[in-house]
């Protein structure tokens, strides 16, 4: 059987940390797969509904290797996404970086021009003053 997996991440306090939906063979999709994360790391549940005080899997497996194929299929779609987002949220980072370093640059420049400013403002001044009054 060939597994495919889409993966959606969560970014919510808790344990669930993604929402998969499977194409099995190119002809079946299992949508509402959940990824969470437990005291072993991630792991896959199929999607479920609630009979009574229990919970009962709408859809899953049959076999213990279907069961595994599925859930290597999730947990592979799971890592790429997770590495994805980490690569754009470092580039992110990188941007605003830059960002922040031209907003820096430009403040400096700004202060260095109010300086020669101030300075040339003073050096008039003091022409001023010291230039000879002429009464007529």
């Amino acid at each position: 059987m060939n597994y495919k997996a889409s993966v959606n991440l969560i970014n919510k306090p808790g344990s669930l940390k993604g929402v998969a939906s499977v194409s099995i063979n190119d002809e079946f999709v299992v949508k509402g797969v959940r990824i969470f994360e437990g005291n072993d790391g991630p792991f896959v549940s199929m999607p479920s509904r609630k009979a009574g005080a229990k919970y009962e899997d709408i859809c899953f497996p049959i076999t213990k290797e279907g069961r595994e194929n599925l859930h290597s299929a999730v947990l592979e779609a799971y890592e790429q996404k997770l590495t994805q987002q980490e690569e754009q949220n470092h580039e992110e980072g990188k941007e605003t970086k830059k960002a922040g370093n031209k907003k820096s640059q430009k403040r400096s420049d700004e202060q260095k021009t109010a300086e020669s400013n101030t300075e040339l403002q003073a050096d008039q001044n003091e022409q001023t003053e010291a230039a000879p009054v002429m009464n007529m």
